[in-house]
């Protein structure tokens, strides 16, 4: 439906796609979008057509350019693709023995890798196979320090390691190259550990520096040449 302005008040993550139109996520209003040529806005809510939006709360975005798709991420819907060039929505919903895994569907965010798509849920990591459509879990090892049982962001470094907040345990890295997972975690008795466990987001600037977002104490930077961490808070470097 076209309107002026935006279907719900509040506002997560937006991108740009290649003919100026801003796709934003709402937390109740579905997936708006801007043209950012007319000013126009779009809205693109659930119905019971089976190719409309599966949820009304959009968390997350990619811009897929090779295929001129927007993957939309969204609270207990699951992943959703959306041919630009024809306006389809397509449902991919995680399912265990028929039925659909509930936190597995929560997605909170999308990051490309090869020619899959990784996403981070309330169920931990997942890779997704788009020719297959086929969902594979990630990190479920036996050992605790090999799973990952909830992930809210993901972030590649330039040495192509990924990065993963993980909500109250931390942040964790995976090289893809050694297969090797380890756990940042915070510990009161080493002063450059992070700062917190309660990792929201992580980001690479321009740089090409990682930057954690804290739940309760600011922001970290991470020092790859010591493999620790600089805390930004009120206190220090405030």
């Amino acid at each position: 439906a076209n309107r002026e302005g935006l279907s719900f008040p509040v506002v997560g993550s937006m991108v740009e796609d290649d003919e100026r139109r801003l796709w934003i996520c709402t937390d109740g209003g579905g997936l708006n979008c801007l043209d950012l040529k007319t000013g126009q806005f779009t809205h693109y809510l659930h119905s019971d057509d089976p190719h409309s939006l599966s949820h009304n709360n959009v968390k997350c975005l990619y811009f897929d350019r090779k295929r001129q798709m927007l993957w939309i991420g969204t609270h207990l819907g699951g992943l959703n693709s959306l041919d630009l060039r024809t306006q389809r929505f397509t449902r991919y919903v995680y399912k265990v023995n028929g039925k659909p895994k509930e936190l597995a569907n929560i997605v909170c965010d999308i990051v490309p890798h090869d020619d899959e798509l990784l996403l981070a849920t309330h169920d931990g990591v997942y890779s997704f196979n788009v020719e297959q459509e086929r969902f594979i879990p990630l990190f479920q090892g036996a050992r605790e320090e090999e799973r990952i049982a909830l992930a809210l962001d993901l972030q590649f470094d330039l040495n192509g390691r990924l990065w993963i907040a993980g909500a109250q345990q931390g942040a964790y890295c995976y090289d893809f190259g050694s297969h090797q997972l380890k756990l940042y975690s915070h510990h009161a008795e080493q002063p450059s550990s992070l700062s917190s466990n309660g990792v929201n987001s992580i980001e690479l600037d321009e740089e090409g520096r990682l930057w954690f977002c804290l739940a309760e104490t600011g922001l970290d930077l991470y020092r790859p040449e010591h493999d620790d961490f600089l805390h930004f808070d009120e206190a220090h470097n405030g």
